[in-house]
């Protein structure tokens, strides 16, 4: 392998199944636009195969998905919810926004999921939700979460935006709890540019979320023949996946086994090349369970902290090579701080997101090219020997 390439190496490249135009022009020419399309339908389809959930809704994006979630459990002020300090602010946005106060939880150092062990001890008699989300795909100890939350009757939501076509123990993410919320932004495995989906266990919440997406209102009732007019009947919002979008997505969907498949095979690449050069007392990488069916939607690694990160990301810089840390402690921000509380001992949150560094990965990404990075790490790694 030639050590002196130059080419740049990006961080991602949003998935096209080479389909997308042909639907696009296929809804045009039916000039029927209003949800659900043939596009919507289409979706509906695939998604029900895929994430073997028979209650869907195709939403604006998965933080629509969430705030649909909070008005279907009727979240309001004075409630709690807890979540993982570690997440992206949609999660704790969407309760916020109802009044709730977030309460955040340590994480488990090896998956950067919500730590089970840290969940009782911060449910209080204000609890009404525990939202967990699978990063990376990585599935959250959902038998235990269930359990804690089942013994108290309290929901239990997945984030499941990185998560389409990922199962644990051969079971679909985002299906184990009471309701759950997939991504399709175009920084996903496969993406419609902006989008999601709501993913619901009890068929009784349906037609609840239906009048929620659309504006608060009975529409798809006049729509489906049942009264011939509408009215508000709930608080709500323009939640609904618009016809473009789901045209967009439908061919993605359709071809989601086969990128998946592809990111998996580079996800194990970087492992095997990692594993060659003999780096695991310098670098962490996730150990996965066998029933652990992820997505490869993330590889990512730890640095010793956060000083040695930085410069690795400076020196992967300089040989063209894009790399980046992730998400903030939310506890440690200024809305975490304004509309929430950690409870208990920040032993993990703060010190692995100050390690973690996420490399490149995407189903076109060539093999060469992880040989590539991984040399780089490499060398990086020896020079400060």
């Amino acid at each position: 392998m030639n050590m002196d390439q130059t080419e740049a190496i990006p961080f991602h490249i949003p998935y096209q199944s080479g389909k997308e135009l042909e639907q696009i022009r296929a809804l045009i020419s039916a000039q029927h636009y209003a949800y659900p399309t043939a596009a919507h339908q289409q979706c509906f389809e695939l998604l029900t195969t895929v994430q073997q959930s028979k209650y869907n809704l195709l939403t604006t994006a998965c933080t629509a998905a969430l705030e649909i979630i909070t008005l279907l459990l009727e979240i309001k002020a004075g409630d709690e919810v807890i979540l993982p300090a570690f997440a992206y602010p949609s999660m704790a946005n969407a309760f916020a926004l109802r009044g709730a106060k977030i309460i955040f939880v340590d994480v488990d150092p090896n998956t950067m999921n919500i730590d089970p062990a840290c969940i009782e001890p911060a449910i209080s008699t204000k609890t009404k939700g525990i939202v967990v989300m699978h990063y990376g795909s990585v599935a959250c100890e959902m038998e235990s979460i269930l359990a804690i939350a089942g013994d108290r009757s309290i929901p239990v939501v997945e984030d499941a935006a990185h998560c389409i076509g990922a199962t644990y123990g051969g079971r679909s993410l985002g299906t184990f709890g009471t309701m759950g919320a997939l991504s399709f932004h175009s920084t996903k495995n496969i993406h419609c540019i902006q989008g999601g989906a709501l993913l619901l266990k009890h068929e009784t919440h349906l037609n609840p979320a239906l009048q929620i997406a659309e504006k608060g209102t009975d529409k798809f009732n006049m729509r489906a023949g049942s009264q011939n007019h509408y009215s508000w009947t709930s608080l709500g919002s323009s939640y609904l996946m618009s016809s473009l979008n789901a045209a967009f997505l439908a061919p993605q969907l359709d071809c989601i086994d086969a990128v998946n498949q592809a990111r998996r095979q580079r996800w194990n690449y970087y492992v095997k090349c990692f594993e060659h050069f003999d780096l695991k007392e310098r670098l962490q990488i996730i150990k996965l369970k066998p029933e652990h069916e992820h997505n490869a939607h993330l590889f990512f690694i730890k640095c010793k902290n956060k000083e040695e990160r930085s410069r690795l990301i400076q020196y992967l810089r300089m040989q063209q090579i894009d790399a980046y840390f992730h998400y903030l402690p939310l506890h440690t921000s200024r809305g975490g701080k304004k509309f929430g509380f950690f409870k208990g001992k920040d032993i993990h949150t703060t010190l692995e997101s100050e390690r973690l560094l996420r490399l490149p990965i995407y189903p076109t990404l060539p093999l060469s090219d992880i040989e590539r990075i991984t040399a780089c790490i490499y060398r990086f790694y020896q020079d400060k020997v």
